[in-house]
């Protein structure tokens, strides 16, 4: 729970020192055989005590206490008022000052608002009954309250605000009251001048401490010179007057025993025990009063203690020298409490700017709840690639509040709190270029943006609806953009029939992009059947946009074509890629549908079944998977119509068995279509996504007939193994005239058998069969001489647009080999189809 500060109270929290090494184990608990019954219900009682509200503890222990004077009781004899919290024989060893504190502790009423550190090796026991005199249990991270309103913040301050915190040396003979171990005028400086020799060396060791707290969190430290004295405490921080934390120092205990003590905000003030000879070993550039320091801060920006005491957090009870300042947990609290950093970057406008650099990486930043955003600006002088990476950061580690013997606590797995997001955003700071909310919690998410103008971009990151923190690094690399070579694309689509004796325009787009491209090099490549290819020039017609007309085709003909143009890197590229061998093509005449079937309706399809066929048979339906969403069935038909064929839409075992199954067409009339084509979409699968038995035996088999089902040609025999074996949709489409002759009984077939027991599913969908209606103009050209109408006769208007075309390098008088060279061979081949005549 978080606690409540009381005004004008105070509290202790103990926090005993370890000056082990990092190999060396702390070993203060007591060991399990030493426990007796009647420490179980110490145990106990020191559970349920921690539980109740501090006000409830203060008035149990002070109860105790006034109890334990009225009987006339000494110190030593007031164990009562502390006998939930620690044993007998840890009472008795405690040194009288320490009694003296715990019974100060409820008369002085001040829980809430400091926090004690103990020598190495003090019992547990005694920091654990400090603690929970003023305490109890906590939260995550153990937080306690942070700074709400500073000298320079102001006020008004809220959990992951970034907030400043002044800090000043308060004059020896400053004034600091008693909070449980006695009271008087500050020694600070000529205890710590007799260590270090003067103020500027003890006190860079304090600046190094704040400025490490500062790296690590949304704090800013400013070192107020000014310190005008007045009482310890008491009094807040004032620009030029005082700071928000003022450190003194007061003789505690002598040696040993307590080191420190200090407040939690709105105070933050620290108390060092002076002249005690546990600060004399300055090892480790006095790593033993830097990290005493560091803690008491921990406490100082509102953190409590964290268990287990396994020297892995500055805010465990023990400080040990295994490690340098704050770690993992203690960094977590801070930002969880003043936000990383880097804040406050919660909008565009407060984008925190980042540098050019080819590569940066911004480590130990953090999203600190379910509101926080972060922005960052990133300025390009050119076009430029941007890598952007957010990465989880954490690890899962055991933590939990301050117990009697700090070695328990809970699971917690720092890594995985938010499922961040990221985008890339344009330079007006609202269009997203790129998103990125691919992954889950603990993973990374990754953005490749292209910065297309100079300016400056924006980064986004955010996370889930957890009210928490969660750390993370952000990396980025600028990269120059990859080259981009030459690319053409229609504009449109390719023609895939064009009319008799008539040209047809064709436009397509030429982006250079990286490349310049070479002039007069864009052109169409066209044949109409066989033989080379023409050069035609493509005419720019702007926007990057370039058109030509493919030249006339007669009935019958089939033209190809591609298109080339050069750029000034890459050499010569076509669209398609691959130019002359695989060229786009054309029909000549009006595609008619002879027939089309999405299966919504009934067209006179038949089915026939083998003898032994026990299960499967086709059927005319809307696929459903089966009861046992068998994944060899189809989850939905081809073409989005909600019907087809499959075999067996039934429940658990469906698929074909025993036997074949045969789905057959109508008859299909293509008789006046020599160029008819039949296509459909097939699915089959004799595999159950690896799980079927004897899988990869069966085939399904498609055949075609011309003469209404006398017999049969093969179309296609799909399996038994291949790509199309394991499912899914696939769309075919066949010349009925490369497998029977076109007539007025054609028709297909398609049979899927099981003669082995393995499953076999089969489908068909959208069967189509287009038929090819065309008639030349004016009866066509006769030959290649035929150039004007009126076609069928061969005049002077023939030799004119012979003539005309030559002189222009019309493709119309390119007759000849070489194409695109209007010579003699052009002149001859026109001249002897000329005098041929028509026949």
């Amino acid at each position: 729970m978080t606690h409540a500060r009381v005004t004008g109270l105070l509290a202790f929290a103990g926090c005993a020192v370890s000056a082990a090494s990092a190999a060396q184990p702390l070993a203060f608990s007591v060991s399990d055989h030493e426990c007796t019954n009647s420490c179980e219900v110490q145990r106990l009682e020191s559970i349920l005590f921690g539980a109740l509200p501090a006000d409830q503890r203060m008035a149990i222990a002070r109860g105790a206490a006034e109890q334990a004077a009225a009987s006339g009781a000494s110190v030593d004899e007031a164990y009562g008022s502390v006998s939930h919290l620690m044993s007998r024989e840890s009472y008795d060893a405690m040194r009288p000052e320490w009694k003296q504190a715990l019974e100060t502790i409820p008369e002085l009423g001040n829980q809430g608002k400091i926090a004690a550190c103990f020598e190495p090796g003090t019992d547990p026991a005694v920091a654990f009954a400090f603690d929970q005199m003023l305490f109890g249990s906590g939260e995550r991270f153990q937080p306690g309250t942070r700074w709400s309103s500073t000298a320079l913040s102001g006020g008004g301050l809220g959990q992951g605000d970034p907030t400043i915190i002044t800090y000043s040396y308060v004059p020896d003979g400053t004034f600091i009251s008693n909070q449980g171990f006695g009271s008087g005028g500050s020694q600070l400086f000529n205890w710590l001048n007799g260590i270090y020799g003067s103020p500027a060396t003890w006190q860079a060791l304090f600046d190094q401490v704040f400025d490490r707290w500062e790296e690590l969190s949304g704090n800013t430290y400013v070192y107020e010179p000014n310190d005008d004295g007045v009482t310890h405490e008491a009094f807040p921080g004032v620009a030029g007057v005082r700071g928000d934390v003022r450190i003194g120092a007061l003789s505690l205990d002598g040696n040993g025993g307590v080191l420190a003590y200090n407040f939690f905000p709105q105070s933050g003030d620290m108390v060092l025990d002076a002249f005690d000879s546990f600060y004399s070993n300055t090892g480790g550039q006095s790593l033993r009063l830097r990290n005493i320091l560091a803690h008491e801060h921990g406490h100082g920006k509102g953190m409590f203690h964290v268990c287990p005491a396994n020297q892995t957090k500055l805010m465990e009870p023990f400080i040990s020298t295994a490690y340098d300042g704050p770690q993992l947990d203690d960094t977590l609290l801070a930002q969880r409490f003043y936000g990383d950093p880097l804040e406050d970057n919660d909008n565009v406008g407060q984008a925190t700017p980042l540098s050019s650099a080819p590569i940066q990486t911004i480590p130990q930043i953090s999203i600190d709840d379910n509101s926080d955003v972060d922005f960052f600006a990133i300025t390009v002088g050119e076009p430029q690639e941007l890598v952007v990476t957010a990465t989880p950061t954490g690890l899962t580690y055991t933590e939990g509040p301050q117990t009697q013997q700090c070695n328990t606590g809970s699971s917690y797995d720092s890594l995985r709190i938010h499922d961040l997001d990221l985008a890339v955003l344009d330079t007006n700071g609202t269009t997203v270029l790129e998103f990125a909310d691919d992954n889950g919690l603990g993973q990374n998410e990754s953005i490749t943006a292209v910065l297309e103008d100079a300016g400056t971009y924006y980064i986004r990151v955010r996370g889930d609806n957890t009210n928490s923190v969660q750390a993370y690094t952000l990396f980025l690399a600028l990269n120059d953009l990859p080259f981009i070579p030459l690319d053409i694309d229609l504009v449109g689509t390719v023609p895939n029939a064009v009319d008799p004796g008539v040209t047809t325009p064709v436009t397509v787009n030429i982006d250079a992009n990286d490349e310049v491209l070479t002039p007069g090099s864009a052109s169409l490549r066209f044949r109409d059947d066989g033989g080379s290819f023409q050069t035609i020039a493509l005419t720019p017609i702007g926007g990057g946009d370039y058109q030509a007309n493919l030249p006339a085709s007669l009935c019958g003909a089939t033209p190809e074509f591609f298109f080339q143009a050069e750029g000034d890197q890459s050499g010569v590229v076509t669209l398609p890629d691959d130019g002359a061998a695989d060229p786009f093509s054309a029909l000549v005449g009006e595609i008619d549908v002879t027939f089309s079937d999405n299966f919504n309706g009934d067209q006179g399809w038949t089915v026939t079944n083998s003898a032994g066929l026990s299960d499967g048979a086709w059927e005319r339906t809307i696929p459903s998977q089966g009861g046992d969403a068998r994944i060899a069935d189809p989850a939905a038909d081809f073409d989005g119509s909600a019907f087809c064929y499959i075999t067996d839409n039934g429940a658990d075992n469906s698929d074909v068995d025993g036997g074949s199954t045969t789905l057959t067409s109508p008859n299909f009339d293509v008789s006046d279509s020599p160029e008819a084509r039949i296509s459909y979409a097939r699915w089959f699968d004799n595999n159950e996504g690896g799980t079927a038995a004897e899988a990869f035996t069966e085939t399904f088999v498609i055949e075609i007939s011309g003469n209404g089902g006398g017999s049969w040609v093969n179309l296609e025999t799909v399996g038994p193994t291949g790509s199309e074996v394991s499912g899914g949709w696939f769309e075919k489409s066949f010349r009925i005239a490369d497998f029977v002759t076109p007539s007025s009984n054609v028709r297909v077939r398609f049979i899927a058998s099981d003669d082995v027991g393995t499953v076999v599913e089969a489908g068909v969908d959208a069967v189509r069969v287009d038929g090819l209606i065309c008639e030349d103009p004016n009866g066509g050209p006769c030959n290649a001489a035929d150039l004007a109408e009126p076609f069928g006769v061969l005049d002077l208007a023939d030799i004119s647009a012979f003539t005309g075309g030559f002189v222009s390098q019309d493709p119309i008088a390119d007759l000849a080999a070489p194409f695109g060279v209007f010579d003699l061979a052009d002149v001859n081949a026109f001249v002897l189809a000329f005098t041929q005549g028509c026949p």
